[in-house]
């Protein structure tokens, strides 16, 4: 089911199967600053929860046991709940069922929050454990953002970067999928920009890890159009695109992600590195935050 929230200067959808963000754009233009894919096939942009990542050969163990899951988890392909409605915001709800214990055998309730606030598109996890043991859990998001960012203005991908509010550097790349020179051969000398070509992403994405900034903007120097993402906290921010599509993807990943090659750590839940705990009974909330830029 897709929701449509809006407030004074944008309007946001979104869909409820898998707390899908779809689309975000100024309410007096058609341009949408959210890229989908024109047919099914390609990931979308849902909530990534318990896991972010793949496991090797789709398993893992935990507590002596053998547990089967698919990649970046089971949120995104679940009918989330619509608990709160208002003009401006939405609230979707999953928890455990006997499907979900089957396969990660913790008791959870998940709430994703949209706001708008002014421009800004806000992102709230709310992670609830209602069980008698620590929770191990890693969480987050898969937006796809339009790269150019508009293609009316007749920019190439490779006219954007990234640019940081602080340095980073080849040194933050934890992960990738391509050839890591092409990714630490991009960066500035200060560390606060990459620079974005489709020679980064031959065969899928890659990491940034260790953060000093809060916040990236997706934008050209030839031109006002881009998107900021605030992501204060966040584990990891990975990068993905493929080649010859129109679109960036900055995703906020709190937690845990596998390596590439699979490590042996990678099949044992407790074992994974960055792997988020809450508490019996307690509750954790994670926020980002999205703004378009005009």
């Amino acid at each position: 089911m897709r929701i449509t929230i809006a407030d004074d200067e944008v309007a946001f959808v979104s869909d409820s199967h898998g707390a899908e963000l779809h689309s975000l754009r100024f309410l007096d233009e058609e341009l949408d600053y959210l890229w989908m894919p024109p047919e099914p096939g390609l990931t979308r942009t849902s909530t990534c929860f318990p896991l972010l990542g793949r496991l090797p050969d789709g398993r893992y163990e935990l507590d002596g046991r053998e547990y089967e899951m698919p990649m970046h988890g089971f949120a995104r392909d679940t009918e989330f709940e619509v608990i709160d409605r208002t003009d401006a915001s939405v609230t979707y709800e999953m928890r455990d069922t006997p499907a979900t214990l089957a396969t990660y055998p913790f008791p959870f309730r998940l709430r994703v929050r949209y706001s708008l606030e002014g421009p800004t598109l806000v992102t709230d996890y709310e992670i609830h454990n209602p069980g008698e043991e620590t929770m191990l859990y890693s969480v987050g998001s898969h937006p796809r953002f339009t790269c150019p960012v508009d293609p009316a203005e007749g920019l190439a991908f490779t006219d954007h970067h990234l640019a940081f509010d602080a340095p980073e550097g080849p040194e933050k790349v934890v992960r990738t999928f391509g050839p890591r020179s092409a990714i630490e051969d991009a960066f500035s000398a200060d560390g606060r920009r990459l620079r974005l070509d489709p020679s980064q992403f031959p065969d899928g994405a890659f990491c940034l890890g260790d953060l000093a900034s809060d916040r990236v903007v997706l934008g050209s120097d030839q031109t006002r159009r881009a998107l900021a993402l605030d992501l204060p906290g966040a584990t990891y921010l990975q990068v993905w695109n493929v080649p010859g599509s129109p679109f960036a993807a900055l995703e906020p990943w709190y937690g845990s992600i596998s390596g590439n090659p699979m490590r042996e750590e990678d099949g044992h839940w407790e074992r994974r590195r960055g792997t988020l705990e809450l508490a019996p009974g307690a509750t954790k909330t994670i926020s980002f935050r999205i703004t378009p830029i005009r």
